[in-house]
């Protein structure tokens, strides 16, 4: 089971975008773990794949991943400091900014 077959997991990742949605309940700071966790890989880049649908999949669960993350973000108030610094953690140069800072 050390091998893949990158075109069904493309094919089984494309139905899975039809799917329903799931309720999930979570405590607050695993909705912040999953937040910082989504922030740091979606400024990694993909490995280059030789395979167009694996691809599309890769930008699709990469949409995914943010749209979820600013979901959860939603679940704290605009106005706390948690917020705040989860919505810092959207902008990768005020990031720099706030380590040289401190």
């Amino acid at each position: 089971m050390n091998k893949i077959d990158l075109e069904q997991y493309a094919a089984e990742m494309k139905e899975l975008e039809k799917a329903d949605l799931a309720a999930v309940y979570i405590h607050p700071f695993a909705a912040i773990a999953i937040i910082r966790q989504i922030q740091l890989a979606t400024r990694i880049q993909l490995a280059y794949v030789d395979n167009r649908e694996l691809e599309k999949v890769n930008k699709a669960l990469n949409e995914a991943a943010i749209k979820t993350a600013k979901g959860l973000q939603e679940l704290f108030d605009k106005n706390s400091e948690v917020y705040k610094s989860l919505e810092i953690g959207w902008n990768i140069e005020r990031n720099r900014a706030i380590r040289h800072e401190q």
